[in-house]
């Protein structure tokens, strides 16, 4: 029986466009995950300096002591897309087009590969690069019509003196750019579609591998070359670089940490909490720089986001936000259920078997559960925080207020109704719905934890998307949140008023902060100062009145915009922007403060008009 495989008329468009799919440097990620599959255990990132035509060329390098590859090897396993010499294409395997993806496009002048085996000590070398007339990538010839051989003096570079002492066998990369003369340590250069990015950071990559990489296998020593001076004003030959280890980011949160630990959640996914030192001028060398989120698989970190809105998502207010990294760790795909990377190995993906495609990360899930489970003592550091800054809420008010207004301010709960039984859902009926977070996934539940992980009975990962029971939400009178004034140190943009934490373990009714330095608060102050005589304790009470009906006006909007949660997307309605705006307009609150201050400073305290 004949049979013809399928051809592919041009790789190149595949390539360029897959590299688009990727991170600018995960070219990085690639080379050491390379090292690492061919048993390196010394693997060094740096510069190599090139004599240019007008000033020298610092080329990027990266060189380690695995089992190397022969002239034959370099010639299929390179030169074949798909094809690395090692087990590809399975879920947690790679593709064998990683390293080509991510460095051709902007090297079209080529990547030099020069490889040492034990058979072969004399090495071998090839060249990949763009052929602008064939418009493909491929070998290029080298010496004598030879598209493998020993590595030679060029004119340009003695390829050979690139082997340091400690490489028996190995592999030497080396990134030419795209027309050779481009100092590709300092740059990464454009490609038809992504303009040219310039590394301002004279630790680039070691700051870029520190948030990737978790942990590094014990016995492997990778370093990365730096220049201790300005990367960007090199212009000479005579600068000194420096060598740092990369240790991977578990080992730096666990030393910098004054507690960690572990919460699991009801999907069966890990979630290792370090609540960092108050130290100043932390460094990404090691790891995440100050509080962030991540994804965790095969000791890579995926996903890290480090921006305030993510974090207060997971219930984190205050110092305490920028001092805790939270690593989600989701059970890996196994039966056709879990998460693995994309393609890209830029992102991971969650599979059920009912799912034709595959889904995101469930972080809005996750975030509502870990709000539910929050440890102790992240809550010990957030009271402590707020210690200065939380004016008390007044019990009297806010219970005729919720009197008054509870069946109007509503929030939503997940029930379940099941032969005409109505009940509100506990932790071990979470329902599984494919509505609500539009991922098949099981809603948060009602109830916080009580803090022991081993209680939670566990939500198999084989229900994604199954609806094992049927639920709904239902209306229940809503509670008023508490309310804190910041004056230094505000989390979010100054630009920003007023921000919102929805409801976690810390705060059961959610939290909100207010940022007194916005001028929405200053001007308002300033006129009112205006209004009275200049006194100490006149500008007390103004501001005390102030910060009252204030807090007021944005604990009231935010338990009524819970009520149209069916109808509105609750972040939008309570984004930050949203709550700055509901704030503005001076009209109601200015009434509210004039009438308050009419009863505590008298009437001939104000200035004449």
């Amino acid at each position: 029986m004949s049979f013809v495989p399928m051809g592919i008329v041009s790789l190149r468009p595949i390539i360029e466009r897959t590299y688009t799919h990727g991170e600018p440097l995960q070219f990085l990620r690639e080379l050491v995950a390379n090292s690492l599959e061919a048993g390196a255990t010394k693997i060094l990132i740096g510069p190599q300096l090139s004599d240019g035509e007008s000033a020298p060329v610092w080329r990027f390098v990266a060189k380690d002591n695995g089992r190397g590859m022969s002239g034959d090897q370099m010639r299929s396993y390179l030169n074949n897309f798909g094809h690395g010499g090692k087990a590809i294409g399975g879920a947690h395997e790679n593709f064998g087009i990683g390293s080509k993806t991510s460095l051709l496009p902007w090297n079209r002048a080529g990547l030099v590969v020069i490889s040492y085996t034990e058979e072969n000590q004399q090495g071998s070398m090839i060249r990949l690069r763009l052929d602008e007339e064939a418009g493909e990538y491929g070998l290029s010839e080298l010496k004598s019509g030879s598209v493998v051989c020993e590595p030679f003096n060029d004119g340009d570079v003695d390829w050979a003196s690139l082997r340091p002492d400690w490489m028996f066998t190995g592999t030497i990369i080396v990134l030419m750019g795209n027309t050779g003369t481009e100092s590709t340590f300092l740059e990464v250069c454009e490609t038809a579609t992504v303009p040219k990015l310039e590394h301002k950071s004279k630790r680039w990559a070691i700051n870029y591998l520190a948030t990737r990489y978790w942990q590094v296998k014990q016995g492997t020593e990778i370093r990365v070359q730096s220049f201790n001076g300005d990367a960007t004003s090199l212009n000479g030959r005579d600068w000194n670089i420096e060598s740092r280890r990369l240790l991977g980011g578990k080992v730096n949160a666990e030393n910098r940490s004054v507690a960690h630990g572990r919460i699991c959640l009801p999907d069966g996914t890990d979630v290792w909490w370090y609540l960092k030192k108050g130290e100043s001028g932390s460094s990404s060398l090691n790891g995440i720089r100050s509080g962030g989120v991540a994804a965790l698989y095969n000791s890579e970190l995926y996903e890290v986001r480090t921006h305030h809105n993510t974090l207060k998502k997971f219930g984190l207010v205050g110092k305490t936000r920028s001092r805790t990294v939270l690593i989600f760790e989701p059970k890996p795909l196994e039966q056709g259920v879990g998460v693995c990377p994309n393609a890209a190995r830029s992102h991971l993906i969650m599979k059920s078997p009912d799912q034709f495609s595959s889904v995101g990360l469930p972080w809005d899930l996750w975030s509502d559960w870990f709000r539910e489970r929050l440890p102790d003592e992240i809550i010990e550091s957030m009271v402590s925080d707020q210690a200065d800054n939380t004016a008390p809420l007044d019990e009297s008010w806010a219970e005729r207020l919720k009197a008054a207004y509870g069946s109007r301010w509503t929030i939503t709960k997940p029930v379940r109704s099941l032969k005409g039984d109505e009940s509100e859902l506990g932790e071990a009926d979470a329902p599984v719905n494919s509505g609500g977070h539009g991922r098949g996934l099981p809603e948060p539940t009602e109830q916080a934890a009580n803090g022991d992980s081993e209680r939670d009975e566990q939500l198999s990962l084989a229900d994604l998307g199954k609806n094992k029971r049927r639920s709904r939400r239902k209306a229940v009178k809503g509670g008023v949140p508490e309310a804190i004034w910041v004056e230094e140190d505000w989390g979010p943009s100054n630009s920003i008023a007023a921000s919102y934490t929805k409801p976690s373990k810390a705060h059961p009714a959610g939290l909100v902060e207010l940022n007194w330095n916005h001028r929405i608060f200053t001007e308002v102050f300033e006129f009112w100062c205006s209004q009275y005589q200049d006194q100490a304790h006149i500008q007390k009470h103004i501001k005390n009145t102030i910060m009252s009906v204030y807090k007021r006006h944005s604990q009231t909007t935010i338990a009524h915009a819970h009520s149209f949660e069916k109808s509105f997307k609750l972040d939008e309605l309570l984004s930050d922007v949203s709550l700055t705006c509901s704030l503005m307009g001076i009209y109601a609150q200015d009434h509210e403060i004039m009438l308050a201050l009419s009863k505590v400073i008298a009437g001939s305290s104000r200035v004449a008009a």
